[in-house]
């Protein structure tokens, strides 16, 4: 590889999925190139107000996404709200300007379309490459506009992709995943380990709605056990604390979603693009409860398509589903067989080679 100067750009506070897989790229970029590399978290600032913007848009304005036009048309929208955060954009502008990129990785497509621009403009000859987790996102004309490399995590975005955007290189690659997350083989047994990842774009009683039958399932059932993480959500935490007894465990933001995962049989969340492919890596099917508007509709539309999950719409639904699991083990063996030959299908092309060929191109 040429000395090339590869900035990845991430978002801590939007995603650690996404954090975690800048990480993990950073790590295999500088163990394996000759490249410079720096990793430029846009939340780390003291005075970044980067998901101000962004809470608004996927919390308050959801109707935003379903009004009117293309999906062009309101990934536009989102982005001037977005960049309407100044101060936070002119922090990392700056640092951009000192490293000198030849190549970004945007490890989040909304990073693409805030920051796209300026560095297509400021470096006209740097490489940008887009890992969308989201398949809605693949729409995005912001997507298609900045990026020069697009990779996606699903066979058919790779080709609703190509359709959309010929001229570019697109690439179905497995999310960038921590070694940690990973499980081979997996037995399915009784108690069925329940893991609750409450949706940070809702609220606390919305939440509640779902979790506050599930514990009592749990308390009812020997076949059952129930972690439940709130992330950032310091309110939903200070709620449920209270519940917590032997076959129930509630935390709030952790580092160790790894080994949670790997004791998990099945995981209740929204379909957010990074944390379902570390339940993919674990080995852990997916039960939907809600989705962001747009491209987390598409996710789960994928996920039922390719039988790795389920989809539910009310508590009712979701207790129903699970107190059929202890009787019929079969159905999440079943997703479990699935998800094995979805994940190992998308990680035939490397990453850092597909880095690697791009350097020898642009140099």
């Amino acid at each position: 590889m040429n000395k090339e100067r590869i900035l990845i750009l991430t978002t801590s506070k939007h995603g650690n999925g996404h954090y975690t897989a800048a990480k993990n790229l950073y790590a295999e970029l500088t163990g394996t190139t000759n490249a410079t590399c720096k990793l430029l978290d846009t939340d780390s600032h003291r005075g970044a107000k980067y998901m101000s913007p962004y809470s608004t848009l996927v919390k308050k304005l959801p109707l935003l996404w379903r009004l009117g036009g293309t999906l062009s048309d309101k990934s536009g929208l989102a982005r001037q709200i977005l960049l309407f955060d100044h101060g936070t954009f002119s922090i990392y502008t700056k640092d951009i300007l000192r490293f000198k990129p030849t190549i970004v990785i945007h490890t989040n497509f909304t990073l693409d379309y805030t920051f796209g621009a300026f560095i297509r403009k400021v470096f006209s000859r740097c490489h940008q490459i887009c890992l969308s987790t989201d398949y809605g996102a693949v729409n995005s004309s912001q997507l298609g506009k900045w990026s020069d490399t697009i990779i996606t995590v699903d066979t058919d975005a790779e080709k609703k992709a190509n359709l959309l955007y010929p001229k570019r290189d697109v690439h179905t690659i497995f999310f960038p995943v921590d070694e940690l997350f990973w499980i081979t083989d997996k037995r399915i047994k009784k108690p069925i380990k329940i893991l609750f990842y409450a949706a940070w774009n809702k609220s606390h009683s919305f939440n509640l709605d779902f979790i506050l039958p599930l514990i009592q399932l749990v308390k009812d059932s020997k076949n059952f056990e129930l972690t439940i993480v709130c992330g950032s959500n310091k309110g939903l935490l200070k709620k449920l604390q209270p519940h917590e007894e032997n076959s129930i465990e509630v935390y709030g933001h952790i580092d160790s979603m790894p080994s949670i995962l790997r004791n998990s049989t099945v995981c209740v969340s929204k379909p957010g693009g990074a944390f379902i492919s570390e339940c993919f890596a674990s080995t852990v099917p997916v039960i939907s409860y809600t989705e962001i508007p747009c491209q987390e509709e598409e996710n789960i539309t994928s996920i039922l398509k390719h039988n790795l999950g389920w989809k539910v719409t009310t508590p009712d639904e979701l207790l129903e589903l699970l107190r059929t699991f202890p009787d019929d083990l079969s159905k999440i063996e079943k997703k479990v067989a699935a998800m094995v030959k979805y994940r190992d299908k998308l990680t035939s092309t490397n990453i850092t080679e597909i880095v690697t060929q791009i350097s020898k191109r642009i140099g």
